[in-house]
């Protein structure tokens, strides 16, 4: 019996008894085998995209929730997500790398960005801008949390003063990992 040089399948070489059944068989089981082992080598996409484009009024003196209005992408049919503008909400649980950015004016007073799961700010998910910058500068957070599957994530902005206009272009993306 010999084997092919790719992925090893066997088939009957000249010198095999003649047993059509017994070869088909061991063609179908390596077959089979190889097609599981490729199956687990599949990389997870991600479990959710949502963007807001259009601008967004935001008074950054408290957290405030970047919005969203469009699910770009999903992998688990969330249509019916209930997207409420404040997040997202994985359904189930595991570790997932969060990324969640923003564009706003430039400002003099120091404005941070924050991901959220629930009320609490996620210590590595905060990002500062302090004015000085290029016209409407991109806030940019990501990080890793373990999520229940129950657990609400969203982005926040806060600081300064007085209302922001030109919050736009608000995405936050949840890929799971694990």
């Amino acid at each position: 019996m010999g084997t092919t040089a790719n992925r090893l399948y066997p088939y009957p070489d000249p010198t095999s008894p003649a047993d059509m059944a017994g070869s088909l068989q061991a063609l179908a089981e390596a077959v089979d085998t190889d097609i599981e082992a490729l199956a687990n080598l599949v990389v997870p996409v991600p479990f959710c995209v949502v963007t807001r484009d259009t601008t967004q009024t935001t008074l950054p003196g408290s957290p405030e929730n970047l919005g969203y209005e469009t699910v770009n992408f999903d992998n688990d049919n969330m249509a019916n997500l209930a997207l409420d503008n404040a997040g997202i909400t994985p359904p189930t649980p595991g570790l997932y790398f969060l990324h969640a950015s923003t564009r706003c004016p430039d400002v003099s007073t120091q404005l941070e960005m924050f991901l959220r799961v629930g009320s609490t700010a996620l210590d590595f998910g905060r990002t500062i801008h302090e004015g000085d910058a290029p016209a409407q500068p991109r806030l940019v957070v990501s990080g890793i949390a373990s999520l229940s599957g129950t657990d609400r994530v969203r982005a926040t902005i806060q600081g300064g003063t007085s209302p922001l206009s030109s919050i736009f272009g608000n995405r936050l993306v949840a890929y799971k990992i694990a």
